[in-house]
């Protein structure tokens, strides 16, 4: 264990606490307003005031086609605070840092959850995977870790972590993945590419693809993300249905 892999691995709990710590704020200063409708994927909309116009196709695919909001009081407020508290993770106390107990908790966290971490902590419009790319990111991440952490824990003959020692194929797949999403979704391209990176450098205290791909913390929040859209597409539904049911037919 070195001592750059031990930096990363309390620099990527840092950035976590960084990162929740940022939704914390943005949904304890929400400016309330009136009540909006529902876009598509189960979102409320913006208020007029505060939104940002899309196009209906993303102009890059992979990331919302939205300039960054003006660096407001409010902006810094929610940018610093989360930076604070992500250092101050750092900090040891009582013989040991947050950042530390955290890594002892569930080990390293894979590259993925780091850049997704750092991409929600900064919250810029500009650097946020389009729906369809979150929701493509989201079930693959399901997927694998249903697959990966059962045979890992001995469910099967079969050990799918191994192969993660010896990962040509994965790394062949996931570069045919990236160059695939590189024009509709560069921004889930250049997250793959940092995960390969990232793995060719050795950068986290692990030899195995797998770790620098994904982690528990990131499966079990892919399980609840996906189970939370689906709730809310379920919910809409019968509300969509309703409102087309009360327009008038046209001859």
């Amino acid at each position: 264990m070195s001592t750059l892999t031990v930096a990363v691995g309390l620099a990527s709990q840092a950035v976590a606490v960084a990162a929740v710590s940022a939704a914390l704020v943005r949904r304890l200063t929400a400016r309330p307003g009136p009540d909006v409708p529902a876009t598509p994927d189960g979102a409320a909309a913006a208020p007029a005031s505060v939104r940002v116009d899309q196009p209906d196709a993303p102009a890059a695919g992979g990331a919302a086609p939205t300039t960054a909001p003006p660096l407001t009081p409010r902006r810094r407020l929610m940018t610093a605070l989360p930076l604070v508290l992500g250092l101050l993770s750092l900090v040891p106390f009582a013989g040991t840092s947050l950042a530390a107990a955290l890594r002892g908790l569930w080990s390293d966290l894979s590259f993925t959850t780091l850049q997704l971490c750092l991409l929600a902590w900064w919250g810029s419009p500009a650097l946020r995977l389009a729906p369809g790319a979150r929701l493509g990111l989201l079930g693959a991440v399901a997927l694998a870790g249903a697959a990966l952490y059962p045979t890992a824990l001995g469910a099967g003959s079969l050990d799918l972590y191994r192969f993660g020692y010896q990962p040509w194929w994965l790394l062949a797949a996931l570069a045919a993945a990236g160059l695939a999403a590189y024009r509709r979704a560069p921004l889930l391209a250049a997250l793959l590419a940092v995960d390969m990176a990232a793995y060719a450098l050795r950068l986290a205290d692990s030899d195995n693809l797998w770790d620098y791909l994904l982690d528990v913390p990131l499966f079990l929040y892919a399980l609840i993300a996906l189970t939370l859209h689906l709730a809310r597409r379920d919910r809409l539904q019968p509300a969509d249905a309703g409102a087309a049911t009360a327009q008038p037919g046209t001859e």
